[in-house]
């Protein structure tokens, strides 16, 4: 007996990081997360900024990320002049994710630059929406401080289905609601802005290497080049030698507990989302003993 397996998949659709190396789009924030364990870092020019910028996901609904960025050609206030360079800022962010769902939005609470100087200083609330169907997500948020009242994107992952080099490739399209204008702080060749609406592109590559390149304030092209890593799940980076000896003795199933070896193989398929419908001992045709299964992959759906 054959079982057939629906192939549509209920797969997340891939995590963005914007240039901040916070889930989120170019400079916008979403409501998702990557995996509890997961490491960013992130290079990435933001006229007229430098950023260096790294992330820790140390819990599934808390993430943490800090940057630093340098003001081009604006010498640091107090001792530039004396040959320190360019201004430069560190900031810490952090966002609280309430809700991850797979039918209702997902919503997130953050915090950008928490301490010190507060120049990029903003609190937000963002929703968001996956529709995976249709290979496309939806965020609206809302904020105060240096991103300054409502703000939306959407990310399209049309070539998702294709299992090729492009099925990485998405199109995002985002309002962009910082206030360059009137934040005290900002740099002064970063407050005119020509459009609120930055567009662009994203690309993974081995699942661990992001590429960005956008739009910025409809003026200049920003970009970032960005690897993410799970460490959380990571099985080591260099292969192992000396692995312990592999059982060689068969299991005789006549002199066990049948239904204690079929729960404990239920248990072990759970835990790979695979469900195990039917277990049972008969002959084939040739008379020898075989162990048959029916196993249902919960990843997938009709």
């Amino acid at each position: 007996e054959r079982v057939k397996i629906n192939q549509k998949r209920d797969e997340e659709l891939p995590i963005l990081l914007n240039y901040s190396s916070q889930s989120g789009y170019f400079v916008t924030p979403s409501a998702r997360s990557l995996e509890s364990g997961s490491i960013s870092m992130n290079g990435a020019n933001v006229p007229p900024y430098n950023m260096l910028s790294a992330s820790l996901q140390y819990f599934n609904h808390f993430e943490i990320s800090f940057n630093y960025i340098v003001f081009n050609k604006m010498l640091e206030g107090g001792f530039g002049h004396l040959g320190y360079g360019d201004d430069a800022d560190r900031v810490a962010n952090f966002k609280l994710i309430l809700n991850k769902d797979n039918f209702l939005p997902e919503v997130a609470i953050g915090i950008n630059d928490i301490m010190g100087s507060k120049r990029f200083h903003s609190k937000y609330i963002v929703l968001t929406k996956q529709f995976k169907d249709k290979n496309f997500e939806v965020s609206l948020g809302i904020g105060k401080g240096r991103i300054n009242g409502p703000f939306g994107a959407i990310a399209f992952f049309p070539f998702r289905d294709l299992k090729n080099f492009i099925s990485p490739l998405s199109f995002v399209l985002e309002y962009d609601p910082n206030d360059y204008k009137n934040n005290t702080f900002e740099h002064v060749l970063g407050k005119k802005s020509n459009s609120k609406v930055n567009v662009g592109l994203n690309y993974n590559f081995l699942k661990i290497f992001q590429f960005n390149l956008s739009t910025i304030r409809g003026k200049k092209v920003a970009g970032s080049i960005l690897a993410k890593y799970n460490i959380g799940s990571s099985k080591g980076m260099f292969p192992k030698y000396f692995n312990p000896p592999l059982i060689k003795n068969k299991i005789n199933l006549d002199e066990i507990n049948k239904k204690k070896y079929g729960l404990a193989l239920a248990k072990e398929f759970q835990k790979q989302k695979l469900g195990l419908y039917d277990a049972k001992i008969y002959y084939d045709n040739d008379y020898r003993k075989s162990l048959y299964l029916k196993i249902i992959n919960l990843n997938y759906r009709k």
